[in-house]
């Protein structure tokens, strides 16, 4: 993908920091599943959507927080692709070494966005391995009003470096005529 396609896109791959957190999704006290959440061996990867970046500000600061997840994304209000991580590998010196493949797909199947090998967690990680945590990579991306209507669809591949495990992750969201 060329670079004036990803600017004409406001494609923007971001870093956050983050920091602990102990909650499991729930709805109606239940764990959520799903395809977008998978775990292997103690790891766990979720992979969501929110239009609430004051979210990952919030998240950093600790405490409850709510996380507003949607599936319906409006044109040209930016969304935010985010992962999820409880139980990464440690190395001796206690860092996790997480990375990300992110493919977004427009309704016809054709790409609309790649990543490979987007850092989720490559440094110390000072957490209980139960917390679950906002990883580093985040995707922040805006529908234009050119692009087509209809379900899009994330697929991500999760790499744990250290336990060599990868999952397999997929969400969908619909785009309004």
């Amino acid at each position: 993908m060329c670079f004036h396609r990803i600017v004409a896109l406001s494609v923007v791959l971001l870093l956050s920091a983050a920091t602990s957190s102990h909650s499991q999704p729930l709805k109606d006290g239940k764990p959520v599943t799903g395809p977008n959440i998978a775990s292997k061996q103690g790891f766990t990867a979720q992979l969501w959507l929110t239009e609430h970046e004051e979210f990952f500000h919030k998240f950093a600061q600790g405490g409850d927080v709510r996380f507003d997840g949607t599936t319906n994304v409006r044109r040209d209000v930016p969304v935010f692709i985010t992962f999820f991580i409880t139980g990464p590998g440690l190395d001796a010196s206690g860092a996790a070494d997480v990375a990300a493949d992110i493919t977004v797909r427009k309704p016809d199947g054709t790409i609309y966005f790649q990543a490979k090998d987007a850092p989720c967690w490559s440094a110390k990680y000072p957490y209980s391995p139960e917390s679950t945590q906002v990883a580093d990579a985040k995707v922040k991306l805006r529908i234009e009003p050119k692009d087509p209507a209809g379900q899009y669809s994330v697929e991500a591949t999760i790499r744990d470096k250290i336990k060599k495990i990868d999952l397999s992750l997929k969400k969908t969201f619909d785009v309004a005529q």
